[in-house]
């Protein structure tokens, strides 16, 4: 009887969250948090498949939030330039970005190796696995959905990976997409650098 109760009262509120854009949290794996982020931080070029709207929106937004909290921290644009001016290493990123991207694993090898040629201590990938509009129920809703995995280049340990969905009722022409996403951004970023 007590669990019936429970059902009937706890599916009602999550429904409600859900339908107020509040939940889609899911914490995929966890290590230490990174802190202050105590050295440089490498932001690489934000995967985004076929959500190609997305490319640069997120990264930028990025780079403006970490320019104040480190020095010498590596925009994506300037990481996208020292690949291409170094085969060698666009090769290992390469395979490094395969494994992480596919398997999500960390190869300590090529993670090191990656650190001392940008002179890095922590990289930050940004994974796009949706960024839409979408019509339910006669409303329409800007959907994003992002993977952020940060990894200590040193060590190649994954620090923290997360992935986060969050759905934003339109009204009118707001929220955008850009706005939704750098929200999301900016809350996972802030709840991993306390």
């Amino acid at each position: 009887m007590r669990s019936i109760f429970r059902i009937l009262v706890i599916l009602p509120v999550l429904s409600l969250v859900s339908l107020l854009g509040l939940g889609g949290c899911t914490m995929l794996a966890t290590g230490h948090s990174l802190g202050k982020w105590n050295g440089k931080v490498a932001i690489f070029p934000a995967s985004v498949g076929t959500y190609e709207e997305a490319q640069g929106v997120l990264e930028g937004f990025l780079d403006e939030l970490l320019k104040d909290k480190s020095q010498g921290n590596l925009a994506s644009s300037r990481i996208k330039e020292i690949l291409q001016e170094d085969p060698r290493n666009k090769e290992i990123y390469d395979n490094y970005f395969a494994l992480l991207s596919v398997l999500h694993f960390s190869d300590a090898k090529m993670s090191k190796q990656l650190g001392n040629y940008l002179g890095c201590d922590y990289f930050i990938f940004i994974f796009v696995e949706d960024w839409t509009y979408r019509e339910e129920d006669k409303h329409k809703y800007a959907n994003v959905l992002l993977r952020i995995t940060a990894v200590e280049a040193m060590s190649g340990k994954i620090m923290w990976e997360e992935s986060r969905f969050r759905q934003r009722r339109i009204f009118w022409l707001y929220p955008t997409l850009d706005r939704v996403g750098k929200d999301l951004l900016k809350e996972i970023l802030a709840e991993k650098h306390q």
